[in-house]
């Protein structure tokens, strides 16, 4: 095995559509700036990706932005399959010229369509590629690209994986920025921090309910619905995605005064808010995305609403990796109600017991060291 010990190194990030495939680049890129001395690195996506909060972090830290075109393949039929295919082809000549130009020493997929025309380039040119796998069903895009991928990273671990060359994986767990890391290492939780220009205290029990990086509007209803219950007791943080915020806002000026105060509705939270509420949190209500690994790594007891339409079922199956592990609770989104939510939350926050079972149960899927393991894994695959 190559050293993992390089004094220069040229890389090309590539990964995009959603937050889970742009914000474990950042992990990453922070690792390998630590590793290696003089890092030239790149990152290319689509036009959309490049808008994107991760993506300008990335451009803050020296990362040079290019973008192309992608097609998605959608499983189910329609038209917008034959044109995405010109996009895909497109995308593929793009991208071609691209690291003609650049000459990287490695490419890092991370998943999302945008990648699949980079790592046909890479392979033409003969540019190792090292993948990672944030979900337990591999996504389409990432099968694409198996055969290329010298190496397969996972955030869990591979026995979990199907179908799959087992003597390309290598388990490393999730990406997880170093701020995050950072604020769940801390052992003081803060008495108060601000959400939307509002302050929180942390005198009552504190629920936070995460929809993933495109929100939840389901779940959205249900805790809305809740709020008068709710802030009877606890205080109430709500990452609503966009769709959502302005109705949630227009909601809360219903509510009485109290239940006002305990509700703090915010459409996507930054890396530092993050972590300062899952720190501070009692209980978190989330999807079952990428964004478990950051709630395992901080051990919150955590009630899981997967997905049903996710792409796989990829959302029950993470989800069901922390349910065998006694790490989480689970509510089937089709058996969800108001009330049997209510009854979980009740449940998790009034059982001291519980509560220790899943900090326990998370315990044992705790990674911190995962983008280092993947920085080195880069730098012994380049060329």
């Amino acid at each position: 095995m190559k050293k993992t010990v390089r004094t220069s190194l040229k890389i090309v990030y590539t990964g995009g559509g959603t937050s889970g495939h742009r914000a474990p680049i950042v992990a990453v890129h922070q690792a390998l700036r630590r590793l290696v001395p003089n890092l030239q690195a790149w990152y290319i996506g689509t036009v959309q990706d490049g808008q994107s909060a991760d993506v300008k972090t990335l451009q803050a830290q020296k990362v040079t932005v290019r973008t192309i075109a992608a097609g998605k393949y959608r499983r189910y039929l329609t038209w917008q399959n034959v044109t995405d295919l010109g996009k895909v082809w497109r995308g593929y000549w793009q991208a071609k010229r691209l690291l003609k130009e650049l000459q990287p020493d490695i490419i890092f997929a991370k998943g999302g369509f945008v990648t699949v025309p980079v790592v046909r380039a890479a392979k033409g040119l003969k540019i190792p590629v090292v993948s990672h796998e944030s979900d337990v069903v591999m996504g389409l895009a990432n099968r694409l690209n198996a055969k290329v991928a010298r190496t397969i990273c996972t955030a869990y671990p591979i026995e979990y994986y199907r179908g799959l060359d087992r003597t390309k994986l290598v388990w490393t767990g999730n990406l997880i920025r170093q701020e995050l890391v950072e604020a769940a290492a801390k052992k003081a939780v803060s008495a108060s921090f601000k959400i939307g220009g509002r302050t929180v205290t942390t005198d009552k029990s504190l629920i936070v309910v995460l929809g993933g990086s495109q929100g939840a509007h389901r779940i959205n209803e249900l805790i809305i619905g809740l709020l008068p219950t709710l802030a009877q007791q606890y205080r109430v943080i709500h990452q609503t995605g966009a769709g959502d915020i302005e109705w949630l806002n227009q909601k809360r000026l219903q509510l009485t005064r109290p239940e006002q105060q305990a509700y703090f509705p915010i459409e996507f939270m930054s890396v530092d808010q993050l972590g300062v509420v899952l720190k501070a949190a009692s209980l978190v209500v989330s999807r079952a995305g990428s964004m478990v690994s950051e709630l395992v790594l901080f051990g919150v007891p955590t009630i899981l609403i997967p997905l049903s339409t996710s792409a796989g079922g990829h959302q029950l199956r993470n989800a069901l990796v922390l349910e065998n592990k006694k790490a989480a609770r689970i509510i089937n989104e089709g058996h969800l109600t108001a009330r049997g939510l209510l009854a979980e939350i009740t449940k998790v926050l009034t059982d001291t017991k519980l509560q220790q079972e899943l900090r326990a149960g998370m315990q044992q899927l705790k990674e911190v060291s995962g983008a280092k393991k993947v920085a080195e894994i880069l730098i012994q695959n380049a060329r």
